[in-house]
């Protein structure tokens, strides 16, 4: 590790930085594709550990704006692209850049980092927690019966012509993401592969987009979608849905949405990837049992970099106060006791001299910052010290949320 560099590149290091990436994953162009990559964030979000001057581990990060519990909203790094050569893992490219672009993250003010681990064995020891969880959903189409009958007031319309989802999709999400904590703003950067990779791929056809319109024309709910379809058999009419995304400002917009995409034309299941924990789909079905979960995985990894900004930005459902001791050698400046006072109006957390009521490592507190993982459920496994009766119920109920909190962007 003494051999190796940290910090961000520059442009003439961009080639050997993806590179690298695609080396980590274990990609590489394919012959006539040399082109050299756009990066999708400022030049000097790209951090990387560098041994003779060329890079050897990478890691990215976009400007984003998460929403919190209490429906505000804080700035967070969206830490994405980390990887090291395979020539130089486990000597310390990896330590050394985590260490580095917290760093960097703090310097610039920015309260929370947040990623999605492709090795979630790798993120706790840097003060990362696993603070989200998400299914993915099955259901058969005959299968698929509303309890109650229901009629929306508006209509679901595609969407074909380009530049229009290109406004529409944005400007609908940013409304809906804002409604529902765990989720993430989507910047231009982010937004431009998205609608370069719409036009399908091997299995599952071109994107399609929905939009549901209320009665005066305005857009209050979104889907996008693909068609597993197969010519080869003729009269086939078991064709798969692969819903990636839908979201809603209302009742209706999510009814009408999900039934859009369930009932397609030659279909005969919907497979809906990455969706919340608390869906609730579920409970509007005749018979929610032939709504399965195919899976449950970690999704959003959540980390404070500012301990006090960041449990200050949040609101709590609960009003309490709490003395928590953390312990944190990766960022050395959150380390200590802090008092909390939230409540749903508002929130302050300063350093203090009072002895405090529980012990946790970042790990634990970017674990529970959200809501997602109940404190409960971390002192059971003993990776929560209480010091004070009743402290853990106390402020499991201060932190925890009435609804799961759920990101549906990748990064």
């Amino acid at each position: 590790m003494s051999d190796l560099e940290f910090r961000s590149v520059t442009d003439a290091e961009w080639p050997e930085f993806l590179e690298t990436l695609r080396m980590a994953f274990g990609a590489l162009p394919a012959p006539g594709d040399e082109a050299i990559e756009k990066r999708p964030w400022a030049i000097e979000r790209s951090m990387a550990a560098l041994e003779d001057g060329h890079p050897v581990g990478c890691a990215g990060s976009y400007d984003f704006d998460l929403t919190l519990p209490g429906l505000t909203t804080a700035p967070a790094a969206g830490v994405t692209w980390v990887g090291v050569r395979p020539t130089h893992r486990r000597q310390g490219a990896l330590t050394g850049i985590m260490r580095a672009q917290l760093e960097e993250i703090h310097d610039r003010g920015v309260p929370l980092a947040i990623l999605l681990a492709s090795e979630s064995v790798l993120y706790g020891r840097y003060g990362y927690g696993m603070a989200t969880t998400q299914v993915d959903l099955e259901i058969d189409r005959t299968r698929a019966v509303l309890a109650e009958p229901f009629e929306a007031p508006g209509r679901v319309v595609l969407v074909t012509d380009q530049p229009a989802i290109d406004r529409l999709l944005p400007e609908i999400h940013e409304s809906v993401r804002r409604r529902q904590h765990g989720d993430v703003s989507r910047p231009a950067e982010w937004w431009k592969p998205f609608f370069a990779g719409g036009r399908g791929g091997t299995e599952f056809g071109p994107r399609f987009h929905a939009f549901y319109e209320n009665p005066s024309g305005e857009t209050e709910g979104y889907a996008y979608y693909r068609l597993a379809s197969d010519f080869s058999v003729r009269l086939r009419q078991d064709w798969t849905v692969l819903l990636q995304g839908l979201g809603a400002l209302t009742f209706e917009a999510y009814v009408a949405l999900w039934r859009f995409v369930w009932d397609l034309d030659l279909t005969a299941k919907l497979v809906a990837t990455f969706r919340p924990p608390d869906e609730p789909l579920r409970h509007l079905l005749r018979d929610p049992r032939r709504l399965a979960t195919t899976r449950s995985v970690d999704f959003l990894w959540c980390r404070l970099v500012d301990v006090p900004a960041a449990l200050s930005a949040r609101r709590y459902e609960v009003t309490s106060s709490v003395v928590i001791e953390v312990r944190d050698p990766v960022c050395p400046w959150n380390a200590g006791r802090w008092r909390l006072d939230g409540s749903a109006d508002g929130a302050t957390c300063v350093r203090t001299d009072a002895a405090a009521d529980l012990t946790m490592t970042a790990t634990e507190l970017g674990a529970v910052f959200l809501g997602g993982t109940h404190l409960s459920a971390l002192a059971a496994a003993r990776r929560i010290d209480e010091h004070a009766t009743g402290a853990v119920a106390r402020t499991d109920s201060m932190l925890s949320t009435a609804r799961a909190p759920w990101c549906q962007t990748f990064f």
